[in-house]
């Protein structure tokens, strides 16, 4: 849940999408979007679950050259974002 409601805070591509978006790094949305990514899910919503976490973090990285950088160094795979 709190995944999707990520992806709802950091929606949209007003003028306000960045400061959402930086705002949301500031606070650790994508240090842990990344390590959620990274780690293996056993659970049988697993594929659902990780779709939402993908929505979020292409949402929170969007047009922001500086936080696709750092999600990548995070670990986060190109193709994700």
């Amino acid at each position: 849940e709190g995944t999707r409601a990520l992806v709802t805070v950091i929606a949209g591509i007003d003028s306000l999408g960045k400061a959402r978006q930086q705002r949301a790094h500031e606070i650790g949305a994508l240090k842990v979007i990344v390590g959620s990514l990274t780690r293996a899910g056993s659970a049988s919503n697993a594929e659902k679950l990780k779709a939402a976490r993908y929505r979020a973090l292409r949402n929170l990285t969007r047009n922001n050259e500086a936080l696709i950088e750092a999600a990548k160094e995070m670990g986060a795979r190109p193709e994700w974002l």
